[in-house]
């Protein structure tokens, strides 16, 4: 057990929402900014393994909650976008 955001956790899934949190959000930074954004496939699988227990297309959207509707890709897309989809992020936006 560890402690995340003043209560106790799994350590294993707070490794997860760590994961989770570096890889989409690190996603986010790169391509808001225009970089490119490479990460490593262990972030990426732990991240997905975290998010696939919350992604649904039917998801609720808003700033009041925490994932948006997922958005499908095919099986074959790199993982890194099969990650961020997952999240609700489109891997195709680009900044305007």
């Amino acid at each position: 057990m560890t402690r995340i955001a003043g209560g106790d956790a799994p350590a294993a899934m707070v490794g997860l929402i760590v994961a989770d949190e570096l890889a989409v959000h690190g996603w986010d930074a790169a391509r808001a900014t225009g970089q490119p954004y490479a990460c490593e496939p262990e972030l990426l699988d732990a991240a997905r393994s975290f998010l696939i227990q919350f992604a649904s297309p039917d998801a609720p959207a808003g700033p009041d909650v925490a994932f948006g509707p997922s958005r499908a890709l095919p099986g074959d897309a790199p993982l890194v976008d099969r990650v961020v989809a997952l999240a609700g992020r489109d891997p195709g936006w680009q900044p305007s």
